[in-house]
């Protein structure tokens, strides 16, 4: 475990108890302090971040998901905790790879293991090490900006060296901010999506979002916001 992780909390509904992050990059917008934890399928937290997930993209694309990745990333306000975690300011889902189809993995040519071995010039790639992000909401502004900054380490941290995911066009833009060397693959089209991950998707594919893979081994050099 690196020296400088942090243990943190995220309260009664963990099953597992604290759970060890790596150190993100303190972020103070005002007097929010940022504090980053996990929340998992059957906890008060996880439901919390599904519901503000589903709420955001009902608001901004007239769209109707059900998001359920193996567990979210969450941002809430340390200095306000808040017992019903409506503090929530940010989540990202991850989901392994192993053992299932991703929902981005629809949108491509190969298995994402495959795709994957392409970013790392032909290497073997263990789809083990491999997960999916998505989705991911703010819901305060600084908070997409922290939560990729902090994402690659905390996947490696989860044993995760590549992650594949569909971003907007202003995710595409907010991840070269934060450094990220992303590999757009291809665009994303509702037509290639499976029976098992259908949903009304609303307006969302008028975003022109695209699909590629971040190898989080990468080097990742915060950029100057304008």
């Amino acid at each position: 475990m690196n020296s400088n992780a942090t243990t943190i909390s995220t309260g009664t509904d963990s099953a597992s108890g604290p759970v060890p992050t790596p150190q993100a990059e303190a972020i103070h917008p005002g007097p929010l302090r940022f504090q980053t934890g996990f929340a998992h399928p059957g906890t008060a937290r996880y439901q919390i971040c599904v519901d503000r997930v589903k709420r955001k993209y009902l608001d901004h694309y007239g769209a109707v998901v059900d998001p359920r990745p193996d567990l979210f990333v969450v941002v809430w306000d340390a200095a306000r905790p808040s017992p019903t975690f409506e503090g929530t300011l940010g989540v990202a889902g991850l989901t392994a790879a192993a053992g299932r189809g991703l929902l981005s993995e629809n949108y491509l040519d190969v298995p994402v293991e495959q795709a994957c071995a392409g970013v790392a010039s032909g290497a073997r790639v263990d789809r083990g090490r491999i997960a999916e992000m998505g989705p991911l909401a703010s819901f305060h502004p600084g908070t997409g900006m922290f939560l990729m900054r902090g994402l690659p380490r905390i996947a490696r941290h989860l044993g995760y060296d590549y992650l594949l995911s569909t971003l907007t066009q202003k995710l595409h833009d907010l991840a070269r901010a934060a450094g990220w060397e992303f590999h757009t693959l291809t665009n994303a089209r509702r037509a290639d999506l499976t029976a098992t991950h259908s949903a009304d998707w609303g307006t969302y594919y008028s975003t022109k979002p695209r699909t590629g893979i971040l190898h989080c081994g990468q080097s990742v050099t915060p950029h100057a916001i304008g």
